[in-house]
């Protein structure tokens, strides 16, 4: 309840704002909605850099090697591993090991090589 005792008029300081009531019950219920989904979160502070995914890309796909992506895609997050066989400026083709992904590398969020151990230390 907000304080309007220091108002001169008397209805002013009885007034109830009804809407803003309604606004706040509106807003409890959808944050308790959202609150019980159980919706994987995405970590986006792990993301790589993005002249350092361009740098790691490059290096994979001129030596061809196998590597370890984590990707975005349609808010979820994908794991494959695959070469690059396409690279081009805002996007790159991986083959993997039963399919074909083309990329978006700002979907990319971290690349490693192949049975490499990421270091969280």
């Amino acid at each position: 309840m907000i304080d309007r005792s220091y108002l001169p008029f008397k209805s002013a300081r009885n007034y109830q704002n009804r809407k803003m009531a309604k606004w706040l019950g509106f807003f409890l219920s959808e944050h308790s909605s959202a609150l019980s989904q159980d919706e994987p979160v995405i970590d986006y502070s792990r993301a790589m850099p993005f002249n350092d995914k361009l740098r790691a890309l490059r290096q994979l796909f001129t030596q061809q090697l196998l590597a370890d992506f984590e990707i975005v895609q349609d808010q979820e997050l994908l794991q494959l591993t695959g070469r690059i066989t396409q690279f081009q400026d805002v996007s790159v083709g991986i083959s993997g090991q039963h399919a074909y992904h083309f990329v978006a590398i700002k979907d990319i969020l971290s690349i490693n090589l192949h049975g490499e151990v990421e270091d969280n230390g």
